[in-house]
């Protein structure tokens, strides 16, 4: 026995459909706006030097023990593993915006029997159906597809989010590095200037028993060595919150972590490729989460809107029915459904008003991300420039210092210079030692700055790199 619904779908649902078709090309996405005019050139004097030929910059600086750290990093550091996990949870929406757009499969099953007895007769029933249900949802304004262009552009945000991540941890874990090394040539120039100080304060003394100093002599030689011992435990103490800092970064236990960093005068100075301003839109992982936030917003509004007309789903189910008694019976039925919301009370208005409202507030976002790293790439080059002229200029200082420090040995050696001269011409030194340390310091941090104004090396994304 055969019960089939009519096959022609009914004559409103064909039309309808008709419409449809014809009027979708009202809904097609807002165009996603492009930022303001960006400049051609930098303002700032471009460096020169030797460029990274990789997306992974760090090994150029000739650190193994930075090397080490980063590697580390990119196991056991939870910011990065949070960044990666959020990947995976944009990935899976997408999986499940994509299959709204597939038909949905059902089995369904029963199964019954019953006994009676009457006028001494037993009678028996069995009966078992084993039905296939479909159903589908014709994606007539696009709504669903435009849910499914969100849910990519949301997998593309959260991808350069990632990226932003992980440029900010190699940056920041690069840039303590480098400020540790810093520290530890600081602790040993300081260690220095104690040993001379102790010195002086104890001849200093020794002159005061004869009569050749006074007590305002001894005490100011006191004073010079306590403010230095001060400050050496104010290193000690910086040194050791920047290692327990590259501990958290790296996903480490701070307890017993340590860090040999190489001297900075061991340090490579690399420059990342050279770009233009307007480069920074595909280099800039910040920028790339920006404006696939704004394409996800584009494709909100156009779903708001597709949630105005009506939905069309259509339904198909199959059953077999078997009787104990005899006989198989194959039911099948094929039904379409239009529905369409005559009054919501404003709700979708109002939800297609938030969605142009959020995508407002997203363009005007983009243009200040564009605007600042214009402006960071812009201070970073500039800054790279001035730490290189201070550099050079503190080499030339200690340079200065040195031939002072070796003029005054000859004088001592002479007679015409007495100890005390020639340890004051070594604190002079070391204080020249200790500028040229901080002057190379800032050198090295503005690189480090310069890569993560400009996003990294150039060749891929550093998300990419990271893996």
């Amino acid at each position: 026995m055969y019960s089939l619904l009519p096959s022609r779908i009914p004559r409103l649902v064909l039309l309808l459909t008709a419409v449809v078709t014809t009027g979708c090309a009202s809904l097609g996405d807002v165009a996603t706006p492009r930022p303001a005019a960006v400049p051609d050139t930098w303002q700032a004097r471009l460096p020169e030097g030797p460029t990274v030929a990789s997306e992974t910059w760090w090994p150029a600086f000739g650190q193994p023990e930075l090397v080490r750290l980063l590697e580390t990093a990119r196991n056991n550091s939870p910011d990065w593993r949070a960044a990666r996990a959020r990947i995976a949870q944009a990935r899976a929406q997408l999986a499940g915006s994509q299959a709204a757009q597939w038909p949905t499969l059902g089995l369904e099953g029963s199964a019954s029997s019953s006994r009676s007895r009457q006028d001494g007769q037993r009678g028996s029933s069995d009966s078992r159906q084993a039905g296939l249900t479909v159903n589908y949802e014709l994606d007539l304004w696009g709504r669903l597809s435009a849910q499914t262009r969100a849910a990519e552009a949301r997998l593309a945000s959260s991808d350069a989010a990632a990226a932003a991540t992980w440029l900010v941890l190699e940056t920041d874990i690069a840039s303590a590095y480098f400020q540790l090394a810093s520290l530890n040539e600081r602790i040993a120039l300081t260690e220095r200037t104690l040993t001379l100080l102790r010195t002086q304060e104890a001849r200093s003394e020794d002159k005061r028993r004869l009569g050749a100093a006074t007590l305002q002599d001894v005490a100011q030689q006191r004073q010079l060595r306590l403010t230095q011992e001060a400050a050496l435990e104010a290193l000690r103490a910086q040194a050791h919150d920047v290692t327990t800092a590259l501990a958290v970064w790296v996903g480490a236990t701070p307890q017993g972590f340590s860090v040999q960093p190489a001297s900075l005068n061991a340090t490579g100075r690399p420059l990342p490729a050279p770009l233009q301003p307007a480069m920074l839109l595909v280099r800039r992982p910040d920028l790339r989460e920006a404006e696939a936030a704004l394409a996800a917003a584009d494709a909100n509004v156009a779903a708001a809107r597709a949630a105005f007309y009506p939905s069309l789903s259509l339904s198909a189910r199959g059953v077999v029915s078997t009787v104990a008694s005899g006989g198989t019976d194959l039911l099948a039925s094929l039904a379409g459904s239009l529905s369409q919301a005559l009054f919501d009370g404003g709700a979708r208005n109002a939800t297609l008003a938030e969605t142009r409202a959020r995508r407002e507030e997203l363009v005007a976002a983009y243009r200040k991300v564009v605007l600042t790293a214009l402006k960071e790439g812009e201070d970073a080059l500039a800054g790279v420039a001035s730490s290189q002229a201070r550099a050079a200029q503190s080499a030339a200082a200690l340079e200065a210092a040195r031939t002072a420090y070796r003029m005054a040995e000859a004088r001592q050696r002479l007679g015409a210079l007495d100890p005390l001269g020639l340890l004051e011409a070594e604190r002079t030194l070391i204080s020249s030692e200790t500028a040229d340390a901080s002057a190379r310091l800032e050198e090295v941090q503005a690189l480090v700055s310069l890569y993560k104004a400009l996003g990294g090396a150039g060749q891929g994304t550093t998300a990419a790199s990271a893996g």
